[in-house]
């Protein structure tokens, strides 16, 4: 059996009838893990000064950046390694989808869906898999 991971994110329009996107890539476990992880410790997250991760909100806020000592041309820099790193990465297969909001706030207006209560499970699967039920869908 292949195992899969993914390093993705997704974006949403200003209300839930709008656009949802969900874009990253994805690459064996094995991939991930012995390749992937290490050049984007070393790559990305590693250097002066260690950041915790990278996400495109984060390093872009000039508070995130203070908090975590890093400047905004260090920033720049960490993006762009981030960049070089995946399309090195030729072994990861790119995957996007787009949802219409409106299409999916229709059909599942009836549907409630009651989340695990770990905080973890719960969260992945609310934000991926049923990104827009249980919401109000007005615009």
């Amino acid at each position: 059996m292949a195992v899969f991971v993914s390093g993705s994110d997704e974006s949403a329009g200003k209300n839930r009838r709008d656009q949802f996107i969900f874009a990253g890539f994805v690459a064996t476990e094995r991939d991930w893990s012995e390749i992937v992880a290490p050049a984007w410790d070393g790559l990305v997250l590693n250097g002066n000064p260690r950041i915790p991760y990278l996400h495109m909100t984060d390093i872009r806020s000039k508070k995130w950046r203070e908090e975590n000592g890093i400047s905004s041309e260090e920033a720049g820099r960490r993006v762009d390694r981030a960049v070089d790193a995946i399309a090195a990465a030729e072994f990861m297969y790119p995957i996007g989808l787009t949802v219409s909001g409106a299409h999916m706030c229709d059909s599942f207006a009836n549907v409630r869906v009651k989340l695990p209560k770990s905080k973890r499970s719960s969260a992945a699967f609310e934000r991926i898999f049923f990104a827009f039920s249980d919401m109000q869908c007005s615009p």
